[in-house]
């Protein structure tokens, strides 16, 4: 009976060191990492029109009549908002202008390092586009801002 209990102890620990090798094994590749790089950039690149596009809108709202009878906290979380987007955009374009590929003079093992925190970087770079993209929507949305003048 206890030989039952123990087998059934044993068979994760010895499934824990498999799922890691496979792992580790994933992230061994150079092409496997620089692939997720690309992948993520191009994701969040491809959203950069959208905050164009947005920032542009909510920049206008600054100008329509009604703006000057917003209340001070609207007018705050407006600049807000328009400063995450900036701030999002420029992070896009710093990292694209600072990546470089790693070059063959580097071992498989630099590559790998250099990859993988370019890696955690993009993937800042995206969530920053993501979620300014996001929050600019839900304002402009409640806000019911468009490009129309707001003279109603």
């Amino acid at each position: 009976m206890i030989s039952r209990y123990f087998f059934f102890l044993l068979v994760p620990i010895f499934m824990i060191p498999s799922c890691n090798q496979e792992k580790k094994a994933k992230r061994d590749d150079v092409e496997t990492i620089k692939e997720e790089v690309m992948r993520i950039h191009d994701e969040a690149m491809a959203q950069m029109s959208t905050i164009k596009k947005l920032g542009t809108k909510l920049y206008g709202a600054q100008s329509f009549a009604l703006y000057d009878q917003w209340p001070e906290e609207l007018k705050k979380e407006l600049g807000n908002i328009l400063n995450q987007l900036g701030d999002a955009e420029k992070s896009m374009w710093n990292w694209m202008y600072a990546y470089k590929e790693p070059g063959e003079d580097k071992t498989k093992q630099e590559k790998i390092a250099y990859l993988e925190s370019e890696l955690e970087k993009v993937k800042i770079v995206h969530e920053k586009i993501f979620t300014s993209i996001e929050r600019a929507q839900e304002f402009s949305k409640k806000h019911k801002i468009e490009y129309a003048n707001q003279e109603k």
